[in-house]
């Protein structure tokens, strides 16, 4: 075999200026000098020890070891610039034919007895290797490193390209069971599988993540497990960009049962699936929210279905924990276990589906609904890969076309479907990119409730329906004002989604008036005129002339909602008439009369074409005239307004009554002139019969009864009286004194209308009292004794 090598060198020497490819396959049975599949190398170490920068390594399937020895020690150490590809069969001449997944081929660390514990430390190995350098479609598995850190791949100081590889079963003491990335470099991940990885100590079931910034795209993390953070990933001082990625099934015992970034470190996850896995502490994806301060990113991702135990060391369970200069955007984090989905006061959290109350972050256009998952998981089942269930949207979710276009990390969804199907980006890892239907509403809006009658909102040539009111019908009625909308997917399995905005009117309810030779009406959308039931052509504007002559005349009309309303007109020559004013005075009264009718019916009950009347009210009659072939209704108001009823009072010295708009005053039957006032004073007329005619605001007169007057001249005592009365005017008490002692001495008062009101005898006194009791105005004393003559005196009481 030296030999062979040896003479290969010798002969590369000669041509090794450009890049070559060395052929690798355990069953080849020619030279073995790598120059051929049929001469390929056996071993591969033997063609990564003659490999240069740029030289393409193939290597066929089959299951290759870094030693035929038992040192664990010993692994593929690729070199710098040299790319090593496996998957081939053996007879390809292009890259292009290798199928991977078929040909499988296996770099593993079983140098040992069958036990773990000899295994290789590492399979592979890249130290101070550049971007050119690349590992692309291998198995690793085996490695057993109880020593340190890294177990299947070490990579220090470089910038590798890992693609379309296989991780599994492989085992590190302290951490990234399946690879270890530290120093320096940018490490490059591309869809690649880590499946069953442990790493025991500092984190990383899969990856431990020492320095980057890290690179990861299209890759499959299933059932890592590390014993203290991040299940899948742990990340120290280093941004790594994971992409397009799904998550499922890992566990840990601390935090982080995905992800789990350190103080140091960021994050930027975007387009990507995490579900089913589980922590006995907290947290699916943490990033430290004590000292870590990096602007992590979470785009587009749906965290759905963890499960974070909680033990008694840990505080604050949640699925998702990010630091105050976090953000969180067009994700959906939903169903994990715990009642805080997202954690973090002060990231920004917008555009996205969570529970109900169950995160303390805060953010606009948040949506607390279910996503509605075409078979999703349940976190009670975790740990849990994604076989047999699909996370992509059912054509209901609210997820659809609910995104942030300016928010979007890169061009394809995790199915590698374009970002944004329709014009607004979905929520979650997964874009619906269901085709969109071309169907509408069968009846096109506006959609008018009118006059309460409800109307149908229909979708024809549809599978499964959703509407906004929990219908799964293809047509829902409906009898309220609102929104209205409808999810649905059609015969050819496109998406649709419709809107109706309803709206309530009430029926038109037109009236047609006859003016000037022409039948108007009020203004509406359309019209249609109609003669006796006959359609008249042309006549859709809001008048009419009559033509036609005397009949029955219909209009049509539609208003802005389109709502439709109708009225008739009788067009006839009856008409009413009356042969006086149509209010009057009570007592009085007028005749209505029908002319031009051929029968007629009052809403009195008579059918006489006149009828007298003499209260008040809205008279009517039908009224049918033969000629125009219909009835119309006539109407007259008759107004009979009240007469006055005056009275007369006395006032001092006056005559007075109520108010009204005019009055009269008359003496013994005769007006008196220029007495039309509101008060009279009858000391110019005299006792006598009196009386006043009064007209009220309706212009009605009456006259009052008649008031007699007789006390108007009785004689007031003079000077040389020896009968005194004070005070007088008086407020009510009275008091007569007389000049000299008199015996058996008569008193009486009369009011103003003569009546007698008090009469009293006194005897032996000089001096009389008493109390007048009635209303103010004027009273009059009569006071007489065998010894004094008669005497009358006027007495007001104010």
């Amino acid at each position: 075999m030296k030999n062979i090598i040896v003479s290969f060198l010798m002969t590369m020497t000669c041509y090794h200026l450009s890049a070559i490819t060395i052929f690798v396959d355990l069953n080849a049975t020619g030279t073995n000098n790598g120059t051929s599949w049929t001469n390929a190398f056996t071993d591969l170490q033997d063609a990564i020890a003659v490999s240069s920068f740029g030289d393409e390594i193939w290597v066929a399937q089959g299951t290759y070891k870094p030693t035929s020895g038992t040192s664990r020690s010993i692994y593929f150490n690729i070199k710098n610039g040299t790319e090593v590809y496996g998957g081939f069969n053996g007879t390809e001449t292009v890259i292009s034919e290798r199928d991977v997944a078929l040909n499988v081929t296996i770099l593993s660390a079983e140098i040992g007895t069958g036990s773990s514990t000899d295994n290789s430390y590492h399979v592979a190995r890249f130290s101070n290797v550049g971007n050119q350098t690349r590992l692309d479609g291998f198995t690793i598995v085996g490695a057993y490193n109880n020593a340190d850190e890294g177990g299947g791949v070490e990579t220090v100081n470089s910038s590798p390209v890992i693609a379309k590889c296989i991780f599994q079963g492989n085992y590190a003491l302290e951490g990234g069971g399946a690879l270890n990335h530290s120093g320096s470099g940018n490490l490059n991940l591309e869809n690649c599988i880590f499946n069953g990885n442990v790493g025991n100590t500092y984190g990383g079931g899969a990856l431990r993540i020492y320095a980057g910034p890290v690179n990861i795209t299209n890759c499959y993390f299933k059932s890592n497990q590390s014993n203290t953070y991040g299940g899948a990933i742990f990340i120290y001082g280093a941004t790594v960009n994971i992409s397009n990625s799904v998550f499922a099934g890992n566990s840990c015992e601390t935090s982080g049962s995905a992800i789990r970034v350190s103080d140091v470190g960021e994050l930027h996850l975007a387009n990507s699936l995490i579900v089913g896995n589980f922590t006995n502490g907290s947290s699916a994806i943490e990033a430290s929210t004590f000292s870590n301060s990096s602007p992590h990113t979470i785009k587009n991702c749906t965290i759905a279905h963890n499960k974070q135990a909680n033990s008694a060391a840990q505080s604050n369970p949640c699925a998702v924990a990010m630091n105050n200069d976090a953000t969180i955007t067009n994700s959906i984090i939903y169903g994990n276990s715990n009642s805080i989905q997202v954690l973090g006061t002060g990231l920004t959290f917008n555009n996205s589906i969570t529970q109900t109350a169950s995160n303390s972050a805060t953010g606009a256009n948040i949506l607390y609904t279910d996503p509605q998952f075409l078979v999703p998981g349940n976190f009670n089942n975790a740990p849990f890969d994604t076989t047999g269930l699909n996370y992509r949207l059912t054509i209901f979710s609210e997820a659809i076309d609910f995104g942030l276009n300016t928010n979007v990390s890169g061009t394809l969804d995790l199915d590698g479907n374009n970002r944004i199907n329709n014009a607004t980006v979905d929520l979650g890892a997964y874009e619906n990119n269901d085709c969109v239907s071309p169907i509408t509403f069968s009846n096109a809006g506006p959609y008018t409730i009118c006059g309460g009658s409800p109307i149908q909102l229909t979708v024809d040539d549809g599978v499964i329906y959703e509407w906004s009111t929990g219908s799964t019908n293809n047509s829902i009625s409906v009898n309220t004002a609102g929104t209205y909308s409808v999810i649905f997917e059609d015969i050819n399995g496109c998406r649709g989604e419709l809107v109706a905005n309803v709206t309530s009117l009430a029926n038109p309810t037109p009236t047609i008036t006859y003016s000037l030779g022409s039948l108007s009406l009020g203004s509406y959308s359309s019209y249609q005129w109609y003669f006796n039931g006959s359609f008249l052509n042309g006549e859709t504007s809001s008048s009419h002339t009559p033509i036609e002559g005397y009949g029955l005349y219909q209009v049509d009309v539609i208003n802005s909602g389109g709502c439709e309303g109708s009225v008739t007109y009788c067009l006839s020559p009856a008409e009413l008439t009356a042969d006086g004013q149509t209010t009057f005075c009570s007592g009085g009264s007028v005749n209505l009369t029908v002319l031009n009718g051929n029968n007629h019916v009052w809403s009195t009950g008579s059918l006489s074409p006149t009828i007298s009347v003499n209260s008040s009210g809205l008279y009517s009659v039908t009224v049918l005239n033969t000629a125009a072939g219909c009835s119309v209704n006539l109407q007259q108001n008759v107004v009979v307004n009240p007469n006055p009823t005056p009275s007369i009072n006395i006032a001092g010295s006056n005559l007075t009554t109520t108010t009204f708009t005019s009055y009269q005053w008359n003496f013994n039957g005769n007006p008196i002139l220029g007495a039309t006032s509101q008060t009279f004073d009858p000391t110019s007329t005299g006792n006598g019969q009196y009386s006043v005619t009064v007209t009220n605001s309706n212009g009605c007169e009456a006259t009052s009864s008649v008031f007699n007057l007789t006390n108007l001249f009785i004689e007031e005592a003079d000077n040389t009286s020896i009968v005194e009365v004070y005070p007088n005017p008086t407020s009510g008490k009275v008091q007569i004194l007389l000049g000299k002692e008199y015996q058996n001495t008569s008193v009486k008062l009369f009011n103003s209308l003569g009546q007698a009101i008090l009469h009293k005898t006194y005897t032996s006194m000089d001096e009389i009292t008493f109390e007048i009791e009635g209303a103010p105005g004027m009273y009059f004393l009569e006071i007489e004794s065998a010894e004094q003559a008669l005497e009358r005196i006027r007495v007001i009481k104010d």
